[in-house]
């Protein structure tokens, strides 16, 4: 159709095949020369919304596009050449065709002869259609697209739809302002320009640390609109903490409300929204990476070796997660939903992208209040995000005597820890109906989420299996296991990463055939019931035999007088493990090491533990996690005490 390429662009009957040739070919040095240097471009997207640029930039967003693709091909039909004069306009059907995705539409350039030559001086496209290939999803891959480069559009396009579709919805609540989806549109725009003028670029690694919430929700999810990825360097982290790693990241920049407390090492770009330009966040498209090759987040995750592991999580997989959550807990736009963790943690990351893509509105900055629980009252939340040590605070703010303080909320999910069977009836009593128990993983996200009532009447359940297979349980050899036998947890999805950055050792561990191995054991129960049995390398063996700490703390957890349990080994010479447990009481309630022991032997048998330390609070962390070695410090003077 198209006529041979040529490498003269002054005749106007060549054009066709340059433009198309050269395009395919991505030769974009060469394909932009076909252009004026003033040229313009203006995209007409399928919703019929407008973006213009200057030809420079949309060359940086198209090559950056071409990157990420094998095949990548466009065709023009039905050209027709007009020339008036020194202008001239061509008007064709286009089809851009890559491994994963084929956009249909019509191109309009108008072209201008100087000094004998003919440019493009402006570029208008319309994409009347945006189908994504079926055979871009690999069957065998739990649903992953086929190749490892494939990409999914920003997920601040979540954002920029509803601040179009609903503008005065509301987005973001903190203290007594509300942020509308455009409002929130416009914030993330100028912070993303504020960025971008101080060196941000796609592709970076941004470290984040504010003291201000809502300043950190805004440069995160503008560093996202770039296409950069965001690293927490948590505030609790020591200065030598925070430049550790920076530097194992590869963070360029700091993004941070205080430069003075929360140096790094590197270069720091200050916020504060109150000195951003005044006037609205106008869309610039030329700072949009529509297509990031860079993954979204960038999460430090726990390593067995004692060096943490870096977790990249992209554009698709965070998309197949909140997709994934939806479903499971039925989020919709009229959710007001409120994680109550601090967004220095991932888990809360993923609650806000979850929110944010459904359209519904999220509560920041919950613990600043002096009323955490008259707030959620307040504020008619509907979805309560939570750890285990944030329910706990909760149920501790409760007056003495309270049920179902939280009657409005239809999720109270609790995640990111061990759930006892006593910390559910609780939350059940003093807080609502509607616990909702999540196990996710920071590798693959939301895997299985216990409802009611299976979450009160299935000791140790984290949820009930579909049918799509994508959980398993597995042994060490990777073959599956009957109904009702421990094992190893194997998970595949969408959501699923690729691998660990920079330690392909961990990823070659880790990762199997497009399955992920957690490290955590299981056993999937006749009715689907996923009961979580704790990490594979927690388990002890006594005497030949397999013991599970879950199993142990569940018997000890079902004690009225006993708040909070852990489990851990002692190593003996001559019987491997021997379990010991340390429990945290009730308040109020009184019970002896014997009163435990009888209680643990009568049920468990030689599984009891062989002694049972009593404390006044179990040493967890803020998201509810175990502090293993200040409990084994604890149960090494409690033992040689005697």
């Amino acid at each position: 159709m198209n006529p041979p390429a040529s490498s003269d662009p002054a005749r106007l009957e060549d054009i066709p095949g340059l433009y198309t040739g050269l395009y395919s070919a991505r030769r974009f040095d060469a394909w932009r020369r076909l252009f004026a240097d003033t040229a313009q471009v203006i995209r007409i997207d399928r919703d019929g919304r407008q973006v213009a640029m200057p030809i420079d930039r949309a060359l940086d967003i198209y090559r950056r596009h071409a990157q990420g693709c094998r095949e990548f091909r466009e065709e023009w039909h039905a050209v027709d050449v007009r020339r008036e004069g020194l202008l001239a306009f061509i008007r064709a059907d286009y089809r851009l065709t890559t491994e994963r995705e084929i956009r249909e539409g019509r191109d309009l350039l108008t072209l201008a002869c100087d000094a004998g030559a003919w440019k493009i001086v402006c570029l208008a496209y319309e994409q009347t259609r945006h189908v994504v290939r079926p055979d871009a999803v690999n069957p065998d891959s739990g649903g992953k697209t086929a190749l490892p480069g494939a990409r999914r559009r920003n997920i601040t396009f979540d954002i920029i739809e509803s601040a179009r579709r609903t503008p005065e919805a509301p987005a973001l609540l903190h203290g007594a302002q509300t942020i509308a989806y455009r409002e929130l549109d416009e914030l993330v725009w100028r912070y993303a320009r504020h960025l971008h003028r101080s060196g941000a670029r796609a592709g970076d690694v941004i470290g984040v640390t504010c003291a201000d919430e809502l300043e950190l929700v805004l440069a995160m999810l503008a560093i996202t609109r770039l296409g950069a990825s965001v690293f927490s360097l948590p505030r609790s982290y020591t200065p030598f903490q925070r430049r550790e790693m920076a530097a194992r990241a590869g963070v360029r920049l700091l993004a941070t409300d205080r430069p003075g407390l929360y140096a790094a090492g590197i270069p720091v770009i200050p916020l504060d929204r109150r000195a951003l330009p005044p006037g609205p966040g106008a869309p610039d498209a030329g700072l949009l990476d529509e297509f990031p090759a860079a993954c979204w987040l960038l999460i430090t995750g726990s390593g067995s070796t004692g060096e943490p592991k870096l977790i990249p999580v992209t554009h698709a997989q965070a998309a197949a997660r909140a997709e994934r959550a939806a479903s499971l807990l039925d989020l919709g736009a009229a959710d007001r939903v409120a994680p109550l963790s601090h967004f220095d943690f991932s888990h809360a990351k993923f609650r806000l992208h979850e929110t944010l893509a459904a359209g519904a509105a999220c509560l920041i900055d919950l613990w600043r209040e002096a009323d955490p629980l008259g707030v959620l009252q307040r504020q008619s939340i509907s979805v309560v995000f939570s750890t285990v040590f944030h329910a706990e605070k909760l149920l501790e703010s409760l007056p003495p005597g309270t049920a179902s303080a939280l009657p409005g909320v239809r999720v109270f999910e609790v995640t990111s820890s061990t759930v006892s069977d006593d910390l559910r009836q609780r939350i059940r009593r003093g807080l609502c109906e509607t616990l909702h128990v999540r196990y996710g993983i920071n590798e693959a996200g939301p895997v299985a989420i216990a409802r009611p009532p299976e979450v009160f009447s299935v000791p140790g359940t984290v949820g009930r299996i579909g049918a799509e297979g994508d959980v398993r349980i597995v042994d060490r050899r990777f073959d599956g296991l009957p109904v009702d036998t421990v094992g190893l947890v194997c998970i595949r999805g969408a959501g699923v990463v690729d691998g660990y950055a920079g330690n392909p050792e961990a990823t070659r561990r880790s990762f199997h055939d497009g399955w992920f191995l957690p490290g955590d054991l299981g056993k999937l129960t006749a009715a689907g019931d996923l009961i979580y049995y704790g990490r594979a390398d927690h388990m002890m063996i006594m005497n030949g035999m397999n013991l599970y700490p879950a199993e142990i703390e569940r018997v000890l957890g079902a004690h009225p007088a006993v708040r909070d349990v852990a489990v851990m080994p002692l190593r003996h010479r001559v019987h491997q493990d021997l379990p010991v447990a340390a429990v945290a009481l009730v308040p109020g309630m009184q019970a002896t090491e014997s009163d435990l022991m009888d209680h643990a032997r009568e049920r468990l048998g030689i599984r009891a533990p062989q002694r049972i330390l009593i404390l006044e609070r179990m040493p967890r962390t803020h998201e509810g996690k175990l502090i293993r070695r200040e409990l084994s410090a604890l149960l090494i003077d409690f033992l040689d005490a005697g």
